[in-house]
């Protein structure tokens, strides 16, 4: 038997207080010859997110829904824009036995991306898969609604639907990047992808790993989507857009509401609150943490910066070295110069805001402690019993754009350009500043420069380097006289030597 489906397009206002008129819905009752038993009549209201993410229907949106006890056929309902009409598609075609014995329910989703549906078996019960070409399982924005009745009338099936966003869930816009944002990660601690694994009789399946969130591109920027870990906690919510390891944008916000958009402002906009820092390399400083290193070595110049380039330092500048020979823990007093050592106690460097290192406190810098370093540059000591792989090879003494220091390696192999570890002196290996910059420091490596030290005001650029640990009167000592890096646990806090702070990978996330 030839039965007409009708379709009947309500749009209601968007939620909180954005009101967008959307095309007045055409109710000339316009019919669609379709060989099926049964007349689905079909209500969907505009999709409840707030405007700059989904405002309307586009022509080409479907929506899927999966009615309950009914296994192996699915409903694809498609938007025509033209007539302001929605046009169902039967996986195959339904009989009055599917209804008879259904419960009178059903599940719908919308996804901005293509999709294909599929029925395959999950924890020995039947499940509508969504696969797509990147992932087999959906992890971006979508909308939903679970647990919708309909009606059955003799052939007719009526159903209203009202999709919205994902219960706990969070929307965050970024304007632009629609070329280029699959080169970048977006995080955001306490937010967790929800990956969609299909639709049960009993509701919409989903997993919630830990990692980036994913994002798809609309007409604006670039829409990402999660799931908040803590709903209605306050917490400091921290955002991470990173484009490989070396770049990272950051914004910090109060608590986060669920099922709210957030629209954030430009990269390239001027009054911006996007942060920006530079991460070198992956290093393991214990058998369970691996870190990134800044840029350069910590300065202060009445604001805390690091050091523009790797080999940078104010005392190879041969000016006031106090601005990065610094005093221990003087986080809290930068400008301490006293050769007491009574006058310092222990202030971690990295609570700093650190200006072009993401410029706020608490943004994950930390300072290496003395066992640290030790397990990442293989130092042979009765306390620090294991080194990361190939620790004792993997630095070398170096002259980097006509500065003497220290040449570490990441971890993993490293095939070139060639490096000398025979700890020798710094004429080991001669780097230019271009080679640098193309061949060492993008494939992770780091560089420590040689700035000597500091007692109160007087400053011995010996031909030997010093880096502070957190660890009270531990510092590193690279010395061309030893023929070594060491670790010297007994310096006076009151010396002044220089900071390189790292920050822990998987901060906050």
């Amino acid at each position: 038997m030839k039965k007409a489906f009708v379709f009947l397009c309500a749009f209601a206002a968007l939620f909180a207080c954005t009101k967008n008129d959307l095309p007045a819905p055409d109710d000339n009752g316009t019919d669609k010859e379709e060989t099926a038993h049964f007349t689905f009549k079909v209500t969907v209201d505009a999709p409840k997110t707030k405007a700059e993410a989904k405002s309307v229907w586009l022509g080409g949106d479907k929506i899927y829904v999966k009615f309950q006890d009914i296994n192996n056929k699915y409903l694809t309902l498609t938007y025509n824009a033209g007539a302001s009409t929605w046009e169902a598609t039967q996986s195959a075609a339904f009989t009055e036995g599917d209804f008879a014995a259904a419960r009178k329910y059903c599940h719908a989703i919308y996804f901005p991306v293509n999709v294909t549906p599929q029925f395959t078996t999950f924890n020995d019960k039947q499940i509508l898969e969504f696969v797509t070409a990147d992932d087999a399982w959906p992890a971006t924005y979508y909308l939903e609604q679970q647990n919708v009745p309909y009606t059955v009338s003799g052939t007719a099936i009526t159903l209203n639907l009202s999709l919205s966003i994902p219960e706990n869930s969070v929307q965050f816009h970024i304007p632009g990047l629609q070329t280029t944002f699959k080169n970048y990660s977006f995080r955001v601690s306490n937010v967790r992808p929800r990956q969609v694994r299909g639709i049960q009789d009993d509701g919409i399946k989903y997993t919630l790993p830990t990692g980036p969130l994913a994002g798809f591109a609309d007409a604006e920027g670039v829409v990402y989507s999660g799931y908040i870990d803590s709903p209605g906690t306050v917490l400091d919510y921290y955002f991470y857009l990173c484009n490989g390891d070396n770049y990272t944008i950051f914004e910090k916000t109060r608590a986060l509401t669920p099922s709210t958009f957030y629209k954030f402002k430009s990269l390239d906009d001027a009054s911006h609150m996007w942060k920006t820092a530079r991460y070198i390399g992956k290093f393991s400083v214990s058998e369970e943490k691996k870190v990134y290193f800044s840029q350069g070595n910590l300065q202060y110049v009445g604001s805390w910066q690091f050091a523009e380039n790797q080999w940078d330092s104010f005392g190879n500048s041969q000016i006031d070295d106090h601005r990065d020979l610094l005093g221990w823990g003087t986080q809290n007093n930068p400008n301490n110069v006293s050769d007491d050592e009574n006058d310092y106690s222990w202030s971690e460097w990295g609570n700093s805001a650190i200006t072009n290192g993401g410029n706020a406190s608490g943004f994950g810098w930390r300072t290496l402690s003395r066992a640290e370093w030790g397990y990442l540059l293989g130092i042979p000591e009765s306390e620090i019993t294991t080194h990361r792989a190939d620790a004792s090879t993997k630095y070398g003494f170096a002259t980097v754009n006509g500065i003497m220091g220290l040449i570490l390696l990441p971890d993993g192999s490293w095939t070139s350009p060639a490096m000398n570890s025979a700890h020798s002196n710094f004429n080991d290996n001669t780097v230019s500043s271009s080679d640098w910059k193309t061949d060492w420091e993008p494939k992770g490596a780091v560089f420590l420069p040689i700035t000597g030290g500091r007692m109160g005001t007087n400053v011995d650029r010996l031909g030997e380097g010093f880096y502070w640990t957190s660890t009270e009167g531990g510092a590193v000592i690279i010395s061309s006289v030893l023929k070594g890096v060491y670790n010297d646990p007994s310096n006076s806090k009151a010396a002044g030597f220089a900071v390189r702070l790292v920050k822990d990978i998987g901060f906050n996330f």
